[in-house]
């Protein structure tokens, strides 16, 4: 069922819905909506079919509100460069998480995924730190190794 973002009595965009949800949520002819993965704001009556749906729906008696993600203007750092350079120079199989999670954190801001965004930009961090302490660990454990095997050869 396709979803849609609408503007308030606020003038803030909220959602998605679905369009079962139009009249629980207040909306009208004159609502501004935008389908997800839409960038172009309509007016609901001017979209075929849409207008329908508020006339098809049963209404409620008490509509369900949602907490709105928050929104300070400022997108999370996506930790993109700190994920690629723990690929190069630490650990590739968790820095490339990392960098997944990254390339995640504008795409979710863009779409209004407020709290997705920050936790994508939070689990980027975390990966990248995870890829920078291994690759420490390992080269640590690999000199001692190196250490070792040329003290041995040098016994000999």
């Amino acid at each position: 069922m396709a979803q849609y973002y609408y503007v308030g009595a606020d003038n803030e965009s909220h959602g998605p819905i679905d369009t079962t949800q139009f009249v629980a949520f207040g909306l009208n002819e004159d609502t501004m909506v935008c389908p997800v993965g839409g960038q172009q704001w309509v007016r609901l009556g001017d979209v075929p079919g849409l207008a329908n749906c508020l006339h098809s729906q049963p209404q409620y008696a008490q509509p369900q509100q949602y907490a709105q993600p928050v929104n300070n203007g400022v997108p999370p750092s996506s930790n993109l460069v700190w994920a690629i350079l723990t690929t190069i120079l630490c650990c590739l199989p968790f820095g490339i998480v990392a960098i997944v999670y990254a390339a995640k954190v504008n795409g979710l801001w863009a779409a209004g995924q407020y709290d997705e965004a920050r936790r994508a930009a939070k689990s980027a961090g975390t990966w990248s730190i995870v890829a920078a302490v291994t690759g420490l660990v390992v080269s640590i454990l690999y000199g001692i190794f190196v250490f070792f095997a040329a003290s041995a050869s040098m016994a000999f």
